[in-house]
């Protein structure tokens, strides 16, 4: 039987979650106030990172600050023993850290944290979709772009 190798991904993916990449317009600086998109990756909880998504050409193009994101994936993210010992959903919470971060520093990149606009597709729509319904997310973002999921997916 011949041995199979599956490449996902054409670089290394990592757990460090202490990352997110941000993309000025070169016009961006502090008081500019441009509108920011906030990208939540897909890739089915258990793949993706921040840093496979350029958000430069949409930065330059739609005049906007743009935010990817890293969050715990697989086991690591959303593992749950249904009990008070696994109670799972990290990656979420990445997620919301993230989205606090964005509230409390943008403006020193030119953008307007009451104007934070959070995407996704996928399972990053999947993720869009949850924080409209989290209490934990409420006031973090004023728009939503939902691609290809949403929270009530019987599948996640």
């Amino acid at each position: 039987m011949k041995e199979m190798k599956l490449n996902l991904f054409p670089f290394s993916m990592s757990e460090d979650c202490l990352y997110l990449n941000i993309y000025a317009p070169d016009h961006a600086h502090e008081g500019s106030n441009l509108p920011v998109m906030v990208w939540i990756h897909g890739g089915g909880l258990v793949a993706g990172m921040a840093s496979m998504y350029d958000g430069s050409t949409l930065a330059a193009t739609e005049d906007v600050v743009v935010v990817t994101i890293q969050y715990h994936l697989g086991v690591l993210g959303f593992f749950s023993t249904g009990d008070q010992h696994a109670r799972g959903n990290w990656g979420y919470l990445d997620q919301v850290a993230t989205l606090r971060w964005v509230q409390q520093n943008i403006a020193h990149f030119g953008g307007n944290p009451n104007r934070v606009t959070i995407f996704g597709e996928s399972s990053g729509g999947t993720s869009v979709s949850s924080h409209v319904v989290s209490p934990m997310s409420q006031g973090l973002f004023h728009g939503t772009i939902m691609e290809s999921g949403v929270t009530l997916l019987p599948c996640l």
